[in-house]
């Protein structure tokens, strides 16, 4: 290699570091800048925190973050979300995100959803992909023996997401047919295949209306309001549901 092509190869290799360099800063590298410790209290205890719109932990959390201003949202369904912006410093800090509930109840008739096969950290949505859509955990809703986790919604159509924690990566999404008075039990697959199978709620014949959300020690009841284009499922905002968005294939 002759030295004007050596040095142009220099020159093109340090181009390429020295905008390497510029993008993480813009971008923020997480990984070289300082941290700082937030202490964020929520309530419900179930809530679910998601950190510059990512999820990132479930119930009163010390969060490690970069040093910075950063969104902090709070969010359970039946609840009004929480929203503060932060600037987190070398000094410990907590921040209080206790929810107002949305009122009134849910009217009947009801099926339940339980949901089979994936991580109990599992975060489901239904309805909609964006956090106000988020209604629990996988295990917050395959119990009816012990104690009473049950995910109920109102009788017809229904798109279900289930995406992993913290990544926020679909594990499997599908439409549900909810009957009255059935239970209808998802064991999910892999990312485009789940069994569904439909079995009699007696319980649900008892029911004519419930209250969004409900829980106590150990268990918890999740109804489902229906949604109509224009609202949310907390029925506090204007945005209709949209799609899940599709998937990267290599």
């Amino acid at each position: 290699m002759t030295f004007r092509l050596r040095t142009l190869s220099y020159l093109v290799t340090l181009s390429a570091l020295v905008a390497g360099l510029c993008l993480a800063q813009e971008n923020g590298n997480d990984e070289s800048r300082p941290k700082g410790t937030l202490y964020v209290h929520v309530m419900p205890e179930e809530a679910y925190i998601w950190v510059d719109g990512k999820p990132a932990s479930h119930r009163n959390s010390m969060l490690e973050l970069p040093q910075g201003e950063h969104a902090i949202a709070v969010y359970n369904y039946g609840f009004v979300p929480k929203k503060e912006t932060v600037n987190v410093t070398g000094a410990y800090q907590e921040v209080d995100m206790r929810l107002q509930p949305v009122q009134g109840t849910v009217p009947g008739p009801f099926g339940r959803i339980q949901i089979e096969g994936v991580p109990g950290d599992s975060l489901v949505f239904m309805n909609g992909t964006t956090p106000e859509f988020f209604v629990g955990h996988a295990d917050e809703m395959n119990d009816n023996f012990f104690t009473t986790q049950t995910l109920v919604a109102p009788v017809g159509k229904h798109q279900l997401y289930i995406v992993r924690r913290k990544t926020n990566q679909p594990i499997w999404s599908g439409s549900l047919d909810v009957k009255e008075n059935k239970r209808l039990i998802v064991y999910v697959k892999g990312p485009s295949e789940a069994r569904v199978v439909y079995k009699d709620w007696s319980g649900g014949k008892k029911v004519k209306e419930l209250p969004r959300f409900k829980a106590g020690t150990a268990s918890a009841i999740i109804a489902i309001a229906p949604v109509k284009a224009g609202s949310r499922l907390e029925g506090s905002a204007t945005r209709a549901p949209r799609p899940y968005p599709p998937r990267r294939t290599r």
